[in-house]
């Protein structure tokens, strides 16, 4: 049984990092032994030993969700905690680790105690971890995230050893998923690069403790601990029977951290195929799709290569230093890939913390050249394309950006998404989104303008909105949720020096006719401006500009 007397699960209690090395095995061993007669191990333990109550996934999800349940702010949160208890499947945990993100996006988060910001953030660790063992890749992804992270804090060498490869091993389980099931991005992106050669630096430190270890063990007993007998694997769903097992040998010996980038991933890609089940057009009145789209049918489109990602990042960060962590994570979608990309992306922020900015600045570093469409007031579906019969018929946005910039994997920026129209007597933007968003429907999205399937699956998509309240769940469910911090008082120089740029730009002058602010004129905005919407501070700037014309001497 998996409850005491009283009808409540049996929670172990965590791990002790300051053991010694012989001390964590005995433990890790314990609560293995516990895990299999019921027990439900806490969050770093489960992360440290793999090993779900009973041996099964969806019974510890029930059994860890009766445990929190009263530790949840929120009826939402204790709503999506009581149908896991009730009904744990695959959807009702997805829904619970979905309905934590969202609430750690809130207002409220920010007013809760820590107690229950705590408690929210282990949950959602955790139904990431049970999403990633019934099959989900990027649960993986995420899951393997929260196991480095823990390995990165941790001083104890047995525990830093397992964190560290069963990040590498939930990592190898992603890219397998994703190499199977045709998701969005391979997961060998994430596996090469600084990230992963860090990873295998700390494994290799991490072993040659464990290494020193065993030779003392052996001295003491016939039999040594081996290192793969800290390895478990994680279990799979009913339906999933792909191993997880790490060769950590093979790491330990790999002579390139950095592994190559597979034969398969192409620098060029073919958009539209072919335009011969078209008609003839010869009226000039009439749309002429053959014509128009003949530049790019049947042709190898390229995809804009991926530049220095480290000099980006300090670029951006010098630019924006208040979204700094924005910027790895939006960074890291390109690393170790020949083709710049960025996932998914939806930017919630405050009015005027630069959502807008940073998406167009990310997309032009990457060399996506960037479109910003504005969805405020959108109140219709021709984002997908719309059909000939219409005089005003038009192929769909993405293909349009394809064919204007002439590679395959443009930026779009879908500004302020969630003020879009809300009536759908001719469609929404927010529902004709999905299908774009999706990697098997992108890739043969059938434009309803050129009748015929072409290959958007390249396309890279960042939204920004003030709050994310207002969009539909199976949009945010297709898109990556990051909030953007908004500038601090610390960051007035350096906004001020880019303010100055555009606004220079913008009037095509130099720094000799727009020189840069005096102390005098930095000491009067820092006392007006204390963080927050660049848009005021700019107009505030603009004012000092206009006096300083005002009031200069003319001879």
């Amino acid at each position: 049984m998996s409850a005491d007397n009283a009808g409540r699960p049996r929670v172990c209690g965590p791990i002790s990092s300051s053991s010694s090395e012989n001390d964590t095995l005995t433990q890790l061993t314990e609560f293995a032994r516990l895990a299999r007669e019921g027990w439900v191990l806490d969050t770093n333990a489960l992360y440290a030993t793999l090993a779900f109550a009973n041996g099964d996934v969806l019974t510890d999800a029930r059994l860890y969700a009766a445990d929190v349940i009263n530790h949840l702010p929120g009826d939402r949160l204790r709503l999506a905690a009581s149908t896991v208890m009730s009904q744990p499947t695959r959807e009702s945990i997805r829904q619970l680790g979905q309905q934590c993100q969202m609430w750690l996006l809130t207002v409220e988060s920010r007013k809760s105690s820590k107690g229950d910001e705590s408690a929210v953030v282990d949950t959602l660790q955790r139904a990431d971890l049970y999403n990633a063992a019934l099959g989900k890749s990027h649960a993986c992804e995420r899951a393997a995230t929260h196991a480095y992270s823990r390995a990165r804090v941790q001083m104890n060498s047995i525990l830093h050893a397992r964190y560290t490869a069963i990040a590498l091993s939930l990592l190898d389980r992603a890219y397998r998923l994703a190499d199977t099931a045709l998701t969005e991005r391979r997961i060998i992106e994430m596996t090469s690069g600084l990230w992963f050669k860090e990873a295998l630096r700390r494994l290799e430190i991490a072993s040659d403790s464990l290494i020193e270890h065993r030779r003392a063990q052996q001295k003491r007993a016939a039999e040594a601990d081996k290192i793969e007998d800290m390895l478990s694997d994680l279990p799979n769903a009913p339906t999933d029977n792909i191993d997880l097992q790490v060769d950590l040998d093979a790491l330990l010996t790999v002579a390139d951290p950095t592994p190559p980038i597979p034969a398969s991933v192409p620098s060029t890609l073919v958009v539209l195929r072919t335009l011969s089940h078209l008609p003839e057009t010869k009226s000039s009145s009439q749309p002429n799709p053959r014509l128009e789209f003949a530049s790019i049918c049947g042709v190898e489109m390229p995809l804009a290569e991926t530049p220095d990602l480290q000099a980006i990042s300090r670029e951006l960060t010098a630019e924006m230093p208040w979204a700094t962590d924005i910027i790895s994570t939006l960074l890291m979608d390109s690393v170790g890939s020949p083709a710049s990309r960025i996932r998914n992306t939806l930017l919630v922020g405050r009015p005027g913390c630069g959502k807008t900015r940073l998406a167009r600045r990310l997309g032009e570093v990457l060399r996506l050249q960037p479109t910003v469409v504005p969805a405020a007031g959108a109140a219709d579906a021709s984002f997908g394309g719309t059909n000939r019969q219409w005089s005003t018929g038009r192929a769909s946005t993405p293909l349009q950006a394809i064919k204007r910039t002439g590679i395959a994997n443009p930026m779009l920026i879908i500004d302020e998404l969630e003020k879009a129209g809300t009536s759908d007597h001719n469609g929404r933007l927010t529902d004709v989104l999905i299908p774009f968003l999706e990697i098997e429907s992108s890739r043969r999205y059938h434009d309803p303008y050129l009748e015929c399937s072409v290959d958007l699956s390249a396309v890279s998509y960042i939204a920004t909105a003030n709050t994310s309240f207002r969009l539909s769940g199976p949009l945010l469910d297709r898109l990556r949720v990051l909030e953007i911090p908004q500038p601090r008082k610390q960051d007035l120089l350096i906004v001020v020096r880019t303010i100055l740029v555009e606004i220079r730009q913008q009037r095509n002058e130099d720094e000799v006719w727009c020189p840069e602010l005096n102390c005098g004129e930095l000491n009067l905005l820092a006392r007006q401006w204390r963080g927050g919407s660049l848009r005021p501070l700019r107009r505030m700037i603009e004012t000092i500009l206009a006096g300083r014309m005002a009031f200069a001497p003319r001879h």
